[in-house]
Parts: C-alpha cells; structure tokens; sequence
C-alpha cells in the first residue's frame, strides 16, 4: 500500500514537474518572441529617425532657396521699379505707332 501510493505521489511529481517544464518553455517562448518584436521595433525608431533627419535637412535646403528666391524678387522689383517709366515711354510709343499705322 505504501508503495503504491509512493508511486502515485511520484507519478503526480513527475506530472507536476513535467507541467512546470512546459510551462518555462512556453514563457521561453513568448520573452523571444518579445526580444524579436523589440529588435524590430528599434531597428524601426532608428530607420525613423534617420528619415527624420533628412525630411530636416531638406526643410533646411528649401528654406534657404526659399530666402534666396526671395532676395532675386526684391531685386527684380527693384530693377523694374526704376525703369518704370522707361516702360511706360517704350508702350504710349508702340501705342502710337500702331494708331498711326492703323490709320494709313
């Protein structure tokens, strides 16, 4: 009797012990299965941050094309501005040699 139930109780440790090992295993499983998603996960931060990096630098470059552009306009103006009038004379001209011819 004692022996049977020694086996039973070493059976039941066995079971127990057998259920505790597939249970590590499995939480095993799942803390690689986290490690993967982490790699992944850093590996995606610092692809962000390197296109984070360039979107700044071309912010950076259009800014100051941007300002550049601006200065060629204000000179533009400038230069327009001045031979304004001289605008003006060379039109009223045109404008009267097309009435006169017009009128031949």
């Amino acid at each position: 009797m004692m022996s049977q139930q020694l086996l039973e109780e070493e059976a039941d440790l066995s079971k127990h012990a057998s259920q505790r090992m597939n249970f590590a295993h499995g939480v095993e499983k799942e803390i690689a299965k986290l490690s993967e998603v982490f790699t992944r996960f850093g590996a995606l931060v610092v692809e962000q941050g390197e296109t984070i990096r360039i979107i700044d630098r071309d912010i950076e470059e259009a800014s100051m094309e941007v300002e550049e552009g601006h200065r060629h306009v204000g000179k533009t103006y400038a230069i327009t501005k001045g031979n304004r009038s001289v605008i003006i004379k060379v039109f009223a001209t045109i404008l009267i040699f097309a009435v006169v011819l017009t009128r031949l």
